[in-house]
């Protein structure tokens, strides 16, 4: 899991759709029933007590340093500073200036629900131009650190925003800060980001003296799954959610991706590397099969689920190896890379990665090196180790029969890992009652957290609004992205803007047919294309420029 990314389009190709415009596009790095009805309820009255609080003490500031003095139930206003416009470096440890920024006012908090909690957050405030909304910003990985860069790129928008770390850090390494601690993977796996809507809306309300008119939420992989647990749990948070590439059943992700690709590839062989000649090799044979399938060869693959490839086909002669061709052992670890972890768990539990964009997205996760250097391995062996209390655990012993269960069904408090990491429902019908919108993408080329999990999901979603008579349509969309890798990269189309399009839905009541996003080379946009409501597909119309989107239209696949 990486960091989540946001991306922002200029007027001039945020009209693209209508096929007038074509400019330059500009990046800023963007249960059970009885279950969800407790944690709702129990959002509610934390909410009802912060305003309470607030209203008590007559909490009303009239300047920045007035923030310092609120009165929030189970949070400490750690400081409340005005930042002048211009750049901002945060005082940790490789911390970039964000650039570009109106002047603000920065309010530091920490907010403990319980004794072992300590949960940070951030919430900037325009001094001036707020546009009456407000932006939250997801995390990333095992969480630990706060989105300054898309903080400030909501900021720049006029936004109000905040973000949390999720209630620790990670000074000691990654995941270390969970051993012994189950308050703290509790806030990790849905608490704190709740607690951080609740908290920076109150904040917000004191500062302005008015409540947002309308609330967002962004986020990718870990950003992600907070996005959808935060539609699923918390419905009343947010009224438009962006979730990108999101391992929203946690569980499943770390056993079917961060664990199964390491063991897969490194059980038997901790030296063993999958090159990337090898990769470009099986690239470039699945692009030959499969890149004219949307009626343009342009080394995108806009629907991978409609190619069928079989890497046999470029399996060394005489069960030899060479730069460019697979071993018999690397096709059985591209085929089950393919399958998923699904041959182990069976049908559903975590779909596989599909076949394109090889050469480009795979690596890091899949190539480039030992089980040492391996992504998947980085992120989450510490999961497996520190949320267990079991630091000599090792992934070589796993055992796919036994394993997955004590994993998911592990106590953790008064709950089960699972009922924490997971979304354990696709039920967002309380979202879409009061009218908020879900938006799901997700890159077909995604090597970390598997493309047909946004696909399942969405399948899940459907079938979950219509069981109470509810259109999907109405409330929720995916929009898969050819080409892209994890959150971003790839040959596809990377650079859009959900946030605008979530804007015009709520605000507007106009739902997004298609969303116009771009491709850049050494930061100059050399392709555009559009994004299509799946399981719809952009097609090419035969005649147009391959490599501009007025050439392409949403079609059925």
């Amino acid at each position: 899991m990486v960091r989540s990314l946001r991306f922002r389009l200029p007027t001039r190709l945020a009209g693209l759709d209508d096929k007038k415009n074509k400019g330059a596009m500009l990046m800023r790095a963007i249960t059970p029933k009885r279950r969800i009805n407790r944690l709702v309820g129990l959002g509610a009255a934390s909410s009802l007590s912060l305003a309470a609080t607030l209203m008590a003490t007559g909490a009303h500031a009239a300047s920045c340093a007035d923030m310092a003095a609120l009165k929030i139930k189970d949070a400490t206003i750690l400081s409340a500073t005005v930042v002048s416009g211009g750049s901002f470096t945060a005082d940790t440890k490789g911390a970039r200036a964000v650039t570009g920024l109106p002047t603000f006012c920065r309010v530091y908090a920490s907010v403990r629900p319980t004794s072992d909690s300590d949960i940070r957050v951030e919430v900037w405030l325009p001094a001036t131009g707020w546009n009456g909304k407000y932006d939250g910003i997801g995390s990333n990985g095992l969480g630990g650190n706060i989105h300054y860069p898309e903080m400030g790129v909501a900021l720049a928008r006029g936004y109000a925003t905040s973000a949390t770390d999720t209630g620790h850090n990670n000074d000691a390494g990654d995941g270390v800060w969970a051993a012994g601690h189950p308050e703290k993977i509790i806030d990790f796996g849905y608490r704190s980001t709740h607690l951080t809507a609740l908290l920076a809306k109150d904040v917000i309300k004191a500062f302005y003296g008015d409540a947002p008119k309308y609330s967002y939420f962004e986020g990718c992989s870990q950003g992600g799954q907070e996005a959808i647990m935060e539609a699923q749990r918390f419905p009343t948070d947010y009224d438009g959610i962006a979730a990108g590439d999101a391992d929203y059943a946690a569980t499943h992700h770390e056993i079917g991706g961060h664990l199964f690709v390491p063991w897969l590839m490194n059980a038997d062989d901790a030296n063993f590397a999958f090159s990337a000649t090898k990769a470009k090799a099986l690239g470039d044979a699945v692009n030959l099969k499969c890149d004219g399938l949307d009626g343009v060869v342009d080394g995108v693959i806009e629907n991978p689920q409609a190619c069928h490839f079989d890497p046999a086909t470029i399996q060394c002669a005489n069960t030899g190896d060479g730069p460019d061709c697979l071993s018999p052992r690397e096709v059985a670890i591209v085929n089950a890379l393919y399958k998923g972890a699904d041959q182990y768990m069976g049908n559903g539990f975590y779909g596989g990665y599909v076949p394109g964009s090889e050469a480009a997205t795979w690596r890091g996760f899949i190539v480039g090196g030992a089980v040492a250097n391996n992504q998947h391995g980085r992120v989450g062996f510490p999961f497996f180790k520190y949320f267990y209390n079991d630091p000599n655990w090792d992934f070589s012993k796993w055992d796919w029969k036994t394993d997955p269960a004590r994993i998911m069904n592990a106590r953790v408090g008064h709950e089960t890992m699972s009922s924490i990491m997971d979304v354990t429902s696709a039920d967002i019908s309380a979202l879409a009652a009061r009218k908020g919108k879900l938006i799901q993408y997700h890159g077909w080329g995604d090597s970390n957290v598997s493309p047909i999990t946004g696909v399942r999901f969405h399948d899940r979603v459907v079938a979950a609004l219509k069981a109470k008579n509810m259109k999907a349509d109405d409330s929720y969309r995916l929009f898969m992205v050819p080409g892209m890798g994890h959150c971003q990269g790839g040959p596809g189309p990377d650079k859009f803007d959900m946030l605008t399009a979530l804007e015009s839905w709520v605000e507007h009541g106009k739902a997004p047919d298609s969303i116009p996003a771009a491709h850049e080379t050494a930061g100059k946009v050399d392709r555009t294309r559009i994004l299509c409501p799946y399981p719809m597909v952009a097609k090419y119309d035969g005649k147009g420029p391959k490599d501009q989107a007025s050439s392409f239209a949403c079609r059925a696949a």
